[in-house]
């Protein structure tokens, strides 16, 4: 089977050196700032349109209401000729009265800046057009009063009644309708009519509303520019401790992964090593960062559940037999045991728990075969093989390079990915030539891969733990319950290959 990421090119030029360039991984304090200015200028940006529009909205109600008075004022002097022609009622008799105080609306208005009526019709209490009235010296004014009769009149049982906006003309036209009482409060009539906005206010009204926007919008910049370095300095100094906090973390895997290493090699160097050759191959394979943090933290500990194995067994000089192997392989489930009290190592689970998969299906503790083991374990066995062959151990020298890398291949298909292998060969003779033999080299380097990796973005980081911890826990899980009914395997040279 081939690896589920793709491999890409082996060619290397030696200006990019030995790890791969992440340029799109920013420095926390600079991301947090980034983020901080995005939200402030969203927030400003959705109070400014927010306030804008209440205020346009309020300046609409006010025109509203001057409207109205100008409106009642009209109808007003209508209903006043009205009373003092026809007296309680509105007969035929009475429409030319009526008519002159429909043309005396139209042509000698009641003095206002607000605008001016373009049209008025009169019905008296049976709804029976008496009069009506146009100023055609407005412009659209008969396509306005044709289009409000096409909408049909209004009769409301009180009061003043404005309609919607009226589409045609140059300037807003509103309709209206209002019933006209008599002295007694008896309805004698009703007028339709439409109102034209002036050009000042109208131009008026946009004013206040723009206004009222740019003070709104003024605001709130001032308000989020002095905001804005309180909320920095707070949000720094929470980076600052996170960050604390999470190198504190990385170190104490550092430690507890060197502890475990000291009990079967003469030193840590091999978990810096081999994180370094595992992060190198996966780099080159497509994983991303979120992956290789993983990685990173299974590398330091895949062999954290040894602690539970007896020296007799882990410091054997010679191959171990069926019974010693079977309790070799029980440092898988420690190691897993041991993760589950600690969400932030979750993810490292992956590591753990599968890195004696064979790549064939013959490996423990669940027997995976091919792409059903994690990419990121696969990784890991080819970087985790090499160190130990290239490492001195009770029960065996040193190889070199070359005898390290034939051994890889010679596993390849069998307990590792060939692609995997064909490329780290290619990859990691520089590498080795760095660190190899150089433990204060290796550590000098892991240092600044970490933190490359962990220092990297914060909020993804803060954020990958809750997920991390429900998805990795949950792979553990079912890995440990897995094991608890798999087959013990008989000891074979590739089974011992050796462990590391």
């Amino acid at each position: 089977m081939a690896m589920t990421n793709s491999v890409p090119s082996a060619s290397r030029s030696s200006s990019e050196g030995i790890f791969a360039a992440r340029p799109h991984v920013l420095e926390p304090a600079r991301s947090i700032r980034r983020a901080l200015i995005r939200r402030l200028a969203l927030a400003a940006v959705v109070l400014a349109t927010v306030l804008g529009a209440g205020a346009f909205v309020n300046e609409s109600r006010q025109l509203d209401s001057r409207f109205a008075e100008t409106l009642r004022f009209g109808a007003e002097l209508l209903r006043l000729e009205v009373d003092r022609q026809v007296g309680a009622g509105v007969g035929s008799a009475a429409a030319p009265p009526v008519q002159a105080a429909i043309d005396a609306l139209l042509h000698d208005p009641p003095r206002s800046d607000m605008g001016r009526f373009v049209f008025a019709a009169f019905f008296d209490a049976s709804r029976r057009e008496v009069a009506r009235g146009i100023d055609r010296s407005q412009p659209d004014a008969v396509a306005l009063a044709a289009a409000y009769a096409r909408q049909g009149f209004r009769f409301p049982g009180h009061g003043l009644v404005l309609g919607g906006t009226l589409g045609l003309g140059q300037r807003p036209a509103l309709p209206f309708a209002m019933a006209v009482a008599d002295g007694q409060g008896r309805t004698v009539g009703y007028i339709n009519g439409i109102f034209v906005l002036s050009p000042a206010a109208e131009a008026e009204l946009f004013r206040s509303a723009r206004r009222a926007a740019l003070v709104a919008v003024v605001l709130v910049l001032v308000t989020a520019l002095f905001i804005y370095p309180i909320l920095r300095g707070l949000v720094g100094r929470l980076g600052e401790l996170s960050l604390g906090l999470l190198a504190a973390n990385v170190d104490t895997v550092k430690v507890l992964g060197s502890a475990i290493a000291k009990r079967d090699s003469d030193t840590e160097a091999h978990n810096y090593r081999v994180t370094l050759y595992a992060v190198l191959l996966a780099e080159a394979a497509g994983l991303d960062d979120r992956a290789i943090r993983g990685l990173i933290k299974g590398a330091f500990l895949h062999d954290v559940g040894k602690i539970g194995i007896r020296d007799a067994i882990l410091l054997k000089p010679g191959p171990l037999d069926p019974g010693e192997f079977a309790a070799m392989q029980e440092h898988v489930h420690h190691g897993l045991d041991i993760l589950r009290g600690a969400p932030w190592l979750a993810d490292a689970a992956v590591v753990v728990g599968g890195h004696h998969e064979r790549y064939d299906g013959s490996g423990y503790p669940l027997g995976l075969k091919g792409d059903a083991i994690p990419l990121v374990a696969r990784v890991f066995s080819v970087a985790d093989v090499f160190d130990a062959l290239t490492s001195v151990r009770p029960y065996k020298p040193a190889y070199d390079l070359d005898s390290a890398l034939a051994t890889l291949r010679h596993g390849a298909g069998r307990a590792f990915e060939p692609a995997l292998v064909t490329l780290f060969a290619h990859l990691v003779p520089p590498l080795y030539a760095v660190i190899g033999h150089d433990e204060a080299a290796s550590r000098e380097l892991l240092e600044k891969v970490a933190r490359r990796y962990y220092r990297a973005n914060l909020r993804e980081i803060v954020a990958e733990v809750a997920a991390a911890t429900a998805r990795a826990q949950a792979e553990a899980a079912t890995m440990s319950s897995a094991t608890a009914s798999a087959n013990s395997m008989p000891s074979t040279a590739a089974d011992r290959m050796p462990p590391a």
